[in-house]
């Protein structure tokens, strides 16, 4: 009976992590290296995310270009540290649009920490412009 139970539990838990990882991957297009940082990012996030020592500053953008090459637009997003401190570790999440988003329809080139500019810095490409990109929620912890 108990093995029972326990088959069922993570045949429930596989059906409900598997939808979102699947648009995880689908939506928006990552290389792996940015991917890969960006994870990285996101454990120290969580781990900094608590201590009183940090100022954690989470904002919401909406991704659409602001120019234009050809028929691909271009965007770049700098989220700023809050003032007198300086950016230690940003992390991005992908929020797909309601229906979900068309596969292409947002690049990221590059996320990170740029002390020079005491930003996060965001690189996006829309491959064509076409489809819907959703939203970027990031997350910067700063000190």
């Amino acid at each position: 009976m108990k093995m029972w139970v326990a088959a069922a539990t993570s045949a429930v838990l596989v059906a409900l992590a598997l939808p979102a990882a699947a648009v995880a991957q689908r939506c928006p297009i990552v290389s792996s290296k940015v991917a890969r940082q960006n994870a990285e990012n996101r454990k120290q996030v969580n781990r900094l995310l608590h201590n009183p020592n940090y100022t954690p500053a989470i904002r919401t953008y909406r991704a659409r270009p602001t120019r234009f090459r050809g028929f691909d637009g271009f965007q770049t997003i700098r989220f700023r540290a809050p003032r007198g401190t300086n950016p230690v570790v940003g992390a991005y999440t992908a929020i797909p649009p309601e229906g979900g988003c068309e596969l292409g329809a947002l690049q990221i080139l590059s996320a990170r920490v740029i002390l020079r500019r005491d930003a996060y810095v965001m690189r996006l490409k829309f491959p064509g412009s076409q489809g819907r990109p959703g939203r970027l929620r990031i997350v910067l912890v700063a000190r």
